[in-house]
């Protein structure tokens, strides 16, 4: 899941890096999270199309990359908005999870995502760390990345 809505974002470019990058018997689904409606628990019980989609790839998922922007310190709101879906369902709770961080500068949030997905009981996997060093050379080579 990217949690940006830009037209070239570095998070979702990251993903679009590792599904390049990542081992033939690895595949990689990159979900938009722009098209969920605002959360409220009051429609917990109604079908939603949009997150009834993106339980079905996080139930047959045998784990989830998070890319999330930062805002004001903290995690951006379409990606807590999306997570916010999650939090009641039996499909989330310790699936493995992967963070990654694009930006030198954006720890706040990397943080309070963490502390929000322990809470939903997430089982994070720390190989990566911060991939935008990793992955500015793949930036370049590709144009995703310039000056």
């Amino acid at each position: 899941m990217s949690g940006r809505f830009s037209k070239a974002p570095y998070r979702t470019a990251a993903i679009e890096a590792l599904q390049f990058l990542a081992p033939a018997l690895a595949e990689i689904t990159i979900r938009s999270i722009g098209d969920l409606p605002l959360f409220s628990p009051d429609r917990e019980e109604q079908h939603i199309p949009n997150l009834a989609a993106l339980v079905s790839l996080l139930r047959d998922a045998d784990g989830l990359v998070i890319a999330s922007s930062e805002y004001t310190h903290g995690t951006g709101g379409p990606m807590k908005n999306a997570l916010d879906g999650l939090v009641s369902g039996v499909d989330f709770p310790d699936q493995p999870i992967m963070l990654m961080n694009t930006s030198l500068r954006a720890s706040h949030a990397q943080y309070a995502l963490k502390a929000l997905l322990t809470t939903m009981s997430g089982n994070f996997i720390d190989v990566a760390g911060n991939f935008y060093q990793r992955l500015k050379p793949f930036f370049r080579e590709t144009r995703m990345l310039t000056e």
